[in-house]
């Protein structure tokens, strides 16, 4: 559409031309008052309407009209593209992110509960071999005991304190566990942590190549639109200045048609009598 428009624009301004610089503007010969000379006038037919120039001057204000629509559209198609980009990539991003967390939280966490079942079970086969071992022999463990009750006795505190250093033993344990847990954690996410890292720069790397490329596209295309801008005002100024010639040459030619049509009215009229 804006081709077309520039054609006929172009064609306009040729003719308009062309009949500027025509021979009937500088070489027409025309009747004088008492000879025949080269006066520079213009017959109306020859010069495009004003009518005609009119329609061509709306015509333009309605394409520059259509053109501002269809580039403004176009922006907010490419905005539109643009955050749609960046919000998938986000979203993806953090989509990667969290299933790496609980990936490594589901691994830590299972770790941990075999861990824990492992201590466990070797307390208990422990506290019972130590039970065994006491109902056996008390003797032979060098505990000198009066009584049988007495005996019972001393072996439930025993007993009770084994179970309590049992007890103490398995929290030490579950600490050690835990802290053996935060250093193969640490070192697990040194070992991935290049390859994470370097994942995650090449893709800040690309969302970064993607963002310019669609920053220049979106400076092309309000460079495009300035220079659109400019050349259509151009284009309306050349339009007002040839309207304005076009009014000067229609006021000059009627005064000369009107001087010319004068002087032959007084050179056929006839001479007064002496």
């Amino acid at each position: 559409m804006y081709n077309n428009f520039v054609e006929a624009d172009d064609s306009l301004f040729s003719e308009i031309q062309d009949i500027l610089k025509g021979k009937s503007l500088e070489n027409q010969v025309r009747v004088g008052c008492f000879k025949r000379d080269v006066s520079v006038q213009t017959d109306v037919s020859e010069l495009p309407s004003l009518q005609t120039l009119g329609e061509n001057n709306s015509t333009l204000r309605m394409d520059m009209e259509v053109v501002k629509k269809e580039v403004a559209v176009k922006m907010k198609c490419l905005e539109a593209q643009y955050i749609t980009v960046i919000q998938r990539e986000a979203i993806d991003l953090y989509t990667l992110m969290q299933r790496k967390s609980r990936n490594a939280e589901d691994m830590h966490k299972e770790k941990i509960a075999l861990l824990q079942k492992s201590y466990q079970n070797q307390l208990v086969e422990a506290i019972h071999i130590i039970k065994d071992s006491f109902k056996k022999s008390p003797t032979q463990n060098k505990i000198s005991i009066p009584g049988g009750q007495t005996d019972n006795r001393i072996v439930e505190e025993l007993l009770t304190k084994l179970e309590e250093q049992s007890f103490e033993m398995l929290i030490l344990t579950e600490k050690v566990a835990e802290y053996e847990e935060q250093l193969n954690t640490m070192s697990y996410a040194e070992d991935t942590g290049e390859t994470d890292t370097d994942w995650l720069k090449d893709e800040n790397g690309r969302l970064e190549e993607e963002n310019e490329k669609l920053n220049d596209d979106i400076d092309s295309l309000y460079i495009d639109l300035e220079q659109l801008r400019e050349d259509l005002e151009a284009k309306e100024k050349n339009i007002e200045a040839l309207a304005n010639d076009l009014k000067q040459l229609t006021i000059k030619a009627n005064e000369e048609r009107r001087t010319v049509q004068k002087a032959m009215h007084g050179a056929i009229s006839p001479a007064p009598h002496i």
